[in-house]
């Protein structure tokens, strides 16, 4: 199998490029944004280090550091521009392995073993490629999605902190969520746009909430 890499920085040679970035299909199915940078060893007297743990350390002068990985078929790898079950990978300088093209190749089949080539190209086509198969990115307009407050943390006259939940659809139906506390005011507009009886249900929630800790407070 052969994948595409844009090259996004200055060439190296006919088969490397010093920054490079493409979707990577996995063996289970999944798709990952992948960019590739090509890392430089410190010089010797900046460091502390022996002669011989300097060689060591960085047994190369160039090396293979990925810079971003994450999933492009669910939307909160793609916003959140990495993802723990490959953060491995973006926290890891891969210093034993020389920045060629051979042992990218190498690395990338740790996603997929059936990678055996990768094609560095001019054209940008990850937007493209991402559209057409539906991986839309978090907070993108054209997701499904809504936007609701659901708890009043702290009130001061018409100012409230108040926690939402967000909530969004893949193109392929998967269901992302996150809550968000935001400082806002409770007036005309706020009231139009999330409803009356929800603003009022909010306030009378927050209310009973401090008189429940009054009471506590008096028990105690």
């Amino acid at each position: 199998m052969k994948v595409k890499f844009v090259k996004m920085g200055m060439d190296i040679d006919e088969t490397r490029n010093h920054r490079i970035r493409g979707i990577v299909p996995t063996d289970d199915g999944k798709y990952l944004f992948v960019e590739i940078l090509q890392g430089h060893r410190l010089k010797r007297q900046y460091t502390n280090l022996s002669k011989k743990e300097y060689e060591e350390k960085y047994p190369y002068e160039e090396y293979i550091n990925i810079d971003f990985c994450f999933r492009v078929d669910v939307p909160e790898d793609y916003y959140k521009n990495y993802s723990k079950e490959y953060d491995q990978y973006t926290k890891t300088s891969f210093r034993n392995l020389q920045h060629t093209k051979e042992n990218i190749i190498k690395l990338l089949q740790n996603f997929n073993k059936n990678i055996t080539d990768i094609e560095l190209t001019d054209s940008y086509y990850i937007d493209d490629f991402c559209n057409k198969k539906g991986f839309y990115k978090l907070y993108d307009n054209r997701l499904q999605h809504t936007y609701e407050p659901i708890k009043i943390i702290t009130k001061w006259e018409q100012t409230a902190r108040i926690k939402f939940l967000y909530t969004c659809y893949s193109a392929n139906s998967l269901m992302y969520s996150e809550y968000r506390t935001v400082e806002t005011e409770i007036n005309d507009e706020f009231m139009q746009k999330y409803g009356i009886d929800t603003t009022n249900i909010l306030i009378e929630e927050y209310e009973e909430s401090k008189k429940d800790i009054l009471r506590r407070v008096c028990n105690v």
